[in-house]
């Protein structure tokens, strides 16, 4: 299991558009693109820095959601400061300790 981490500053006059079309992202993103344990957060000390969370099978998926969410068709990317390039998007593995 790959642990994704996406995160991205919304405009703030932009965030109620924004939260609205988080709907519909989600719905894609566990109905469609079948990614599991979505969660989706709002930074208490940074007001506007969001950070979505979720679980793919493997790096692969990691990929094709990267370049769909980043750059294809980021769905959001008129709301974040800075456009689609600051749309930041990153895979972790767990690691077992000894």
């Amino acid at each position: 299991m790959i642990k994704i981490f996406m995160e991205y500053r919304i405009k703030p006059d932009d965030r109620l558009a924004y939260l609205e079309v988080m709907r519909k992202v989600y719905a894609v993103m566990v109905e469609e693109q079948k990614v599991k344990n979505y969660q989706f957060f709002e930074g208490t000390d940074q007001p506007s820095l969001f950070v979505e969370m979720f679980d793919v099978e493997a790096l692969e998926d990691y990929e094709r959601l990267k370049h769909l969410r980043c750059e294809a068709e980021p769905m959001i990317d008129d709301w974040v400061q800075g456009g689609k390039e600051k749309i930041h998007m990153w895979a972790f593995k767990e690691m077992k300790t000894c």
